[in-house]
This record gives structure tokens, sequence and C-alpha cells, in this order.
């Protein structure tokens, strides 16, 4: 009598119920949600690059805009949601595996083998390699892997090599896209110079203002003023988190108008507090977590400035990781000490609706471009002198047989007193393939037609130590008073604006009245405009 043969359970099945598929299950976008045209366009224009890069930190949408995306395409996807437990070698190859096996089941047989070698360093990259080549046997449209939260694998060194190979060797027929909370430590540097590399950060995801618009009125069902659109952006730098927290206040207390609400989302915005507490500050690096405890008191600073308050003997480059993650509007570039960085339109660092205008006649093509630099985001640079200057830098990826040139570099500079115009020099500037040509303002100065703009609330000096005077400064109509708020939200002092010229002009003592006010951390206010400053002990 004889028994029929067990069935012997591949490798891959047996390991499968270890498997947690819903890390490898596409998002649900449940809910309304914002399309964002300008961002999905961006990601399909540069589709062909075998990296696409969103980096930004906690609440700007980045997994909704990879999942938006990855539904609007016409190819296959593997998505994989890693978490903390994914920074393992072989646990993040058996998902990646898992999720590949479903798109194409024979290429990737056979790979578990491989796989149980990446335990050591050698096996990593052998793993790499035969997963490379798996996928470049792949037949039909390009593949898109597509890996979110990437930050939690960061650390994981064998990760990040096995990551690095196979973007390093990607084949046409599969491309990745990765969304993190910091640049992963991957040979960017490479891909960049070669035009591999598509990147998105904070300064991308921010809702612009017709965004905003466009939220309110089709989303949250509540129309906003142009009025309110601005003070909106200008109190929530238009960061998605910080906008649904506005409108959450707005739904539970339909009769509050929308100032009441930015008044108080400026000065307590406890919700936003634990927030920031939990998501970002509590997961940065601990050279950032420095900086921002002792930037805190400041408004606007370089590079020598955050050593000074900080101890760390060159901040730059954690500046530039906190700017890019979106926790700093913008910070110093690493390359020089008081710098801020923007990207010109249609580089890696921008999305292709910034392109202004191009024209073809003949073979030659010429774009005109137009960057609007926040307001606030680059006073401390203005006007542009020798010992601070701007920068215009163009790296040539270039072709042989063509040539490019720099026609022309200008700053418009919106002064207090009118419209100021920087040249910059030298002009023409020639390009020269794979390098970097740099061109400076100022060069020279073009005056413009007085237009009278309002300036800002100001407060001075700060910081200020006990026993001395604040002085508050404002222009336009009768202000009425500025009021001081603690870092709690209290209300600490009202003062009365007086007339001195073309000013008002109000002044505070933290140390009179019948309760001093204690050392820290204060802010002042006027309507919308609010100004930060600094008490210190005797």
């Amino acid at each position: 009598m004889s028994r029929a043969p067990i069935p012997r359970r591949r490798r891959s099945e047996a390991a499968d119920p270890f498997i947690l598929r819903s890390k490898l299950d596409r998002p649900n976008l449940i809910g309304a949600v914002l399309a964002r045209p300008r961002l999905l366009q961006s990601l399909v224009a540069h589709a062909d690059r075998p990296l696409s890069l969103v980096v930004s930190e906690a609440g700007f949408g980045k997994t909704i805009l990879l999942a938006s995306y990855a539904a609007s395409i016409r190819r296959p996807v593997v998505w994989y949601s890693l978490m903390a437990s994914d920074a393992d070698a072989v646990v993040f190859g058996s998902y990646l595996l898992a999720g590949l096996r479903q798109e194409m089941p024979r290429q990737v047989r056979g790979l578990e083998r491989t796989l149980e070698e990446a335990r050591s360093g050698s096996g990593v990259s052998r793993f790499g390699t035969v997963l490379a080549n798996a996928l470049a046997a792949r037949r039909g449209p390009p593949l898109l892997i597509v890996l979110d939260d990437f930050h939690e694998v960061a650390g994981d060194s064998a990760v990040t090599a096995m990551v690095d190979l196979l973007v390093r060797h990607m084949p046409p027929s599969a491309r990745m896209l990765i969304g993190s909370r910091a640049t992963p430590p991957l040979a960017l540097d490479r891909m960049r110079s070669r035009g591999e590399l598509f990147e998105l950060d904070s300064s991308h995801l921010r809702f612009t203002r017709a965004e905003l618009a466009q939220l309110f009125d089709e989303i949250y069902r509540m129309p906003l003023t142009d009025a309110d659109v601005a003070a909106l952006d200008e109190a929530t730098l238009g960061w998605p988190t910080a906008v649904h927290l506005v409108n959450e206040s707005l739904r539970r207390s339909p009769d509050r108008a929308l100032e009441s609400v930015l008044a108080e989302f400026r000065t307590s915005a406890l919700e936003l507090h634990d927030y920031l507490s939990h998501e970002v500050f509590a997961r940065l690096e601990p050279d950032e977590r420095r900086l921002l405890e002792r930037l805190s008191a400041v408004e606007r600073f370089d590079a020598s400035l955050a050593a000074a308050l900080s101890g760390l003997r060159d901040p730059r480059v954690p500046l530039q990781r906190l700017a890019h993650r979106g926790v700093l509007r913008s910070g110093p570039a690493a390359t020089g000490s008081s710098s801020l960085t923007f990207p010109l339109p249609g580089s890696s660092g921008s999305v292709s609706s910034d392109w202004v205008n191009g024209v073809s006649t003949t073979g030659t093509i010429a774009w005109d471009f137009a960057i609007e630099v926040p307001t606030g985001a680059a006073e401390a640079y203005l006007p542009p002198t020798s010992s601070a200057p701007w920068r215009l830098e163009v790296t040539d990826g270039g072709y042989v047989n063509r040539s490019g040139r720099i026609e022309q570099y200008e700053i418009v500079w919106h002064a207090p007193s009118g419209d100021q115009s920087y040249v910059g020099a030298p002009l023409p500037l020639p390009t020269i393939e794979g390098q970097t040509v740099v061109a400076f303002v100022p060069q020279g100065f073009l005056g413009v037609p007085n237009v009278s703009t309002p300036v800002s609330l100001r407060a001075g000096p700060s910081p200020v130590r006990a026993g001395g005077s604040v002085t508050f400064v404002i222009t336009g109509t009768d202000p009425g008073e500025a009021r001081v708020f603690d870092l709690a939200g209290r209300l600490v002092a009202n003062m009365p604006f007086v007339p001195q010229g073309d000013h008002w002009v109000a002044r505070w003592n933290p140390s009179g009245g019948s309760q001093p006010a204690r050392a820290g951390v204060y802010f002042a206010r006027v309507g919308l405009s609010t100004a930060r400053f600094v008490v210190l002990d005797p």
C-alpha cells in the first residue's frame, strides 16, 4: 500500500504568511482629495528617469502624492510602505520580492536563496545585481517600484546599499519612486550629474495660494476671499497639516472668523505643537534639534550666527537638511556662509509648471525664467552686497555638438522705498559641458520709480536684557495697540502706538509693572503682523 506523496511547499510560499500584505497595498485615497496637477505633471514629465525622489517632513502630503501618481498612470506598480522593522536586508528583500512576484512571478522565481546570502555584505551586492537582471528580463510597460517612508530604513547600511545598487543599474523596464522625510544616503550626486534623478521637496509640496483657494472652495466647501487666502498662506506657509488644523478649528466653531482662528494659531496652536513634537522634532538628528532649539529666538540668520548660537563648528549641512525637509523655510547653502538656495525652474529642484516660456528657431532654444522668492525668505540678504552676493549657478549636462550661454541675470528687490534692480555679471556667460559656471549680483544698479510698500511690524532690540525697553515700529494707518504674548499664548502686555514721522511707535519695558516678564521668547502682534523677540535675565 503506497501513500500519496506529500507536496513540498516552495520556500517563497512558506514565507508568505510572514508577509504583512497591507504594506504592499497602495493606500486608498479616502474622501475628497485635492487634485494637484502641477505636481503630478512634473512626475509624469520626468517618469523616464531611473529615480524620482520626494523629500519633506511629516505633514506635507508625500504619501497622498505618491498614491495619486501611482493611481493615475497606466503601468504596473509595486507599492511598499516601509516601517522601522524593515531595516534589515533580508526582511526588506523579502517584501520587495513579494511585491514583485505579483507583477513578474517568472523572473523573480528562485531569488529567495540569493536573498538569504544578503545577510553578509557580499550577498547584498549579489542580490541587487541578480534582481536588476530579473527586472531587465521583464517585458511590457515599465514597472514602477514605490518605496514610501524610506527614512524608516535609511539607517541600515545593507538596505541602502541594496537600493543604491539597484537604482544605479536600473534597466529601462523599471523605475523607482521614493518618498522620505530625509534625503536617502544614496549616490545622488552622480545621478544628478547624469540627469538620472528627479527631485521634489517641501518647497514644491506646499500649497500655493491658488491651491488654498481651490481646497477651501471645492473640498472644504468654505470659499475664501483673496485677502483670506493671503492671510492663511502667511500664517501656515502652505504647510498642509497646518492648513488642515485651521480648517478643523473653523469646523468646530462655524461662527468664528478666519482672522480669529489664525490669531490663535499664531500664538498657541497647541495641536500643531503636539504634532511637531511627536512627528517632527523627536525624529530629528541631535545636531538638527540643537540648531532648532538655539535658533528659535531669531527670525533670520546666516551660517556664522547659527554656529555662534548652536556651538556647532559647521552648521551648514544640518541647516540644508532642515530646509530640504521643510522644517526651515530656507537655509544657508552648503557652499556659502550667507546665501539662500532657490531652485532654477526646469532644473531637478523644480517642477515643469515653473517654466515661463520657450522659443525654438532654426535649432536654437531660449528660455526665460522668473523666480518669485517668498516675502521674508531673503530679507536678510538684501540689498545684495559684495560681501553677501547672489549667485546664479548653471551646470551644463550638455551635448558634444551643442553649446549654451547665460544672456541675462537680474535681481529685482521689492524694497520698502520701491523696486530696485541689480544686474549680474559676467554676461553673456558661456556654459561649459559637464561643468558649472557662476554669475554674480551685484554688478550694477538701475533705479525704478518709487512705489509705496507697507512695512510689517518690527521689534528691537532682540535680545533685550531685563531693565531695557523693546521698541515696536510699523507704518501705515493708526495700528491701535501692540499686544505681547508669551510662548504659551498668554497675553502679557498692551502698548498703544504714537505717531513719529511716517511711523507708529510703541515701547515696552519687560521689567516694568507689578509683574516683570520672565526671560524667554515673546511675540508682539498688530493685526496680522507678528514680531518675535527675546528677553534675557539681567
